[in-house]
């Protein structure tokens, strides 16, 4: 029995016809799985894996990534996976939970906490986000220190007061494509790296750091020391309490 449950499990991670190598004759990703069928042999309520794949090069640790998304809808276990990787914790997971020194900070869906982070840390811990300085008045209008008035499509909390409004780089728009509803800000170029599908623009807008993902735009139109205009909509605006 103990024989068929381990061919069972070799066979699972697509092992099954290397059961008689040693450990020097596997590669590092065949090594991993191998680690994989010795934690599922036991047939656990909840398996914990713990940086499983930190050790792999990017290709085979997206490639490992796949087999343990298989495994865990064939078994229908729940899996604890670790990571300080914040991709794999989107792309692995059904919920994150995001810990800060040793606490739980939020938990939620993958695309809930990314966007809707109730914190900076969650916010700068997932993803790339900017944020600026504002504040809320009595009436719920909404100021950017150093910017002005913006407008912002969620119900502001507090009602009034300090806060923090977080805008996602991919959020931001060339002006050519933003809405005549977008919210507008000049930004005078840093640096420019070319992603291939996108381009990261880093720079200033009022003196303030601020980072723009561009999509299908023409890379000649983006260089060093230039200005462009960025417009963002109201509903891509993310308000968090300073802290």
């Amino acid at each position: 029995e103990r024989k068929a449950r381990a061919d069972r499990m070799l066979d699972l991670v697509g092992l099954g016809r290397f059961a008689d190598r040693y450990p020097r004759e596997l590669s590092g990703g065949q090594q991993q799985r191998v680690a994989l069928a010795r934690g599922l042999v036991f047939n656990p309520d909840v398996l914990l894996l713990d940086e499983p794949l930190g050790a792999l090069d990017k290709n085979l640790r997206e490639q490992m990534q796949l087999e343990i998304k298989r495994i865990h809808r064939e078994l229908g276990i729940t899996m604890i996976y670790v990571t300080h990787d914040q991709t794999e914790a989107m792309t692995m997971s059904d919920r994150v939970a995001v810990f800060r020194d040793g606490k739980l900070e939020q938990i939620g869906s993958p695309l809930d906490v990314y966007q809707r982070p109730i914190s900076r840390f969650v916010g700068e811990f997932i993803g790339e986000s900017n944020f600026f300085a504002g504040r809320i008045d009595s009436s719920g209008s909404v100021e950017l220190t150093g910017i002005g008035p913006v407008r912002v499509a969620q119900m502001p909390k507090p009602p009034a007061g300090d806060i923090l409004v977080m805008i996602r780089p991919e959020r931001l728009r060339l002006h050519g494509a933003a809405h005549a509803s977008d919210n507008a800000l000049e930004m005078m170029i840093d640096e420019v790296i070319n992603y291939g599908d996108s381009i990261l623009v880093i720079g200033r807008t009022h003196g303030l750091p601020l980072r723009a993902r561009i999509f299908g735009s023409n890379p000649d139109a983006l260089i060093r020391g230039a200005s462009i205009s960025l417009g963002w909509a109201p509903a891509d605006a993310h308000i968090l309490a300073q802290q």
